[in-house]
């Protein structure tokens, strides 16, 4: 529940001090009497982004300050996740320097925008003309049921016991996709060695595959070494005894890198 809003050098407002009681409070005045000014505060309350153009006086900071009874709300955990200082009247405060700067404090301690928006969220609902993304939000509809519910045990042991089974799900589902990758890999190796087993591979046929392997693959510059030995023997002009020299170290070269070829 918002208890009490502070703002001060803000857009028209130089400073004020609101009050609220339980129970309904309404808020009327004329077009531009100020009613969007309030809620401009309260958004600039929830993290909402903040420019120097809202400062009533550019040469003083503006300060937005606003007190939430927390009694009734189950938040223990989150200032303890958060490290903050939890109070059941809690103080969220919003400074913009004239600088541009923006820094914003809860009971005192200092928090970035994501903290205090992720708390404004479950302390203020904020419903514009025409707006209803809220009713139609699940949790929201749980956030009504555990209030009517009005047992607070009850609804902190379900959340307990439903955040585990989560955690359960979650293992469970890692361990099924640990397993089926883990198919995948036995049926592949599987599929490896059936393939292994058909070919009858015998002694030492390893050895000659990489060798026919190797012959193939350096085909081309065979060829070109060869053909380059038979023109040499066919050189009219030079003669063969005047070739063989080059023509031997030609075939040597490709036989020493062919032990296939050197067999032979």
């Amino acid at each position: 529940m918002l208890k009490q809003l502070t703002v001060s050098n803000y857009i028209l407002i130089e400073d004020i001090k609101i009050s609220f009681r339980e129970g309904l409070t309404i808020i009327t005045g004329e077009t531009g009497s100020g009613k969007s000014i309030f809620l401009g505060a309260l958004r600039l309350i929830m993290g909402e982004r903040a420019e120097v153009k809202v400062l009533r006086n550019e040469d003083k900071k503006c300060v937005i300050e606003a007190i939430f009874n927390l009694n009734q709300l189950e938040l223990h955990s989150f200032f303890i996740e958060n490290d903050i200082d939890y109070e059941e009247e809690t103080i969220i405060r919003r400074e913009i320097m004239p600088n541009g700067k923006s820094r914003i404090f809860v009971n005192d301690s200092p928090v970035v925008l994501n903290v205090v928006q992720e708390l404004t969220q479950k302390l203020l609902d904020i419903h514009s003309q025409f707006s209803n993304n809220q009713l139609r939000n699940p949790n929201f509809h749980l956030q009504i049921i555990d209030a009517l519910i009005q047992d607070k045990l009850l609804v902190k042991n379900y959340s307990e016991k439903f955040k585990l089974y989560k955690k359960l799900e979650k293992k469970l589902n890692e361990l099924l996709a640990n397993k089926s990758n883990q198919n995948q890999t036995k049926e592949y190796n599987t599929f490896l060695l059936d393939e292994l087993l058909k070919s009858n591979l015998k002694e030492d046929e390893l050895f000659e595959l990489e060798n026919e392997q190797k012959l193939l693959s350096n085909a081309t510059e065979i060829l070109s070494s060869l053909d380059k030995s038979v023109f040499l023997f066919d050189n009219e002009q030079t003669g063969v005894i005047n070739n063989l020299s080059e023509i031997l170290q030609s075939i040597t070269k490709i036989s020493s890198e062919n032990t296939q070829i050197g067999d032979h």
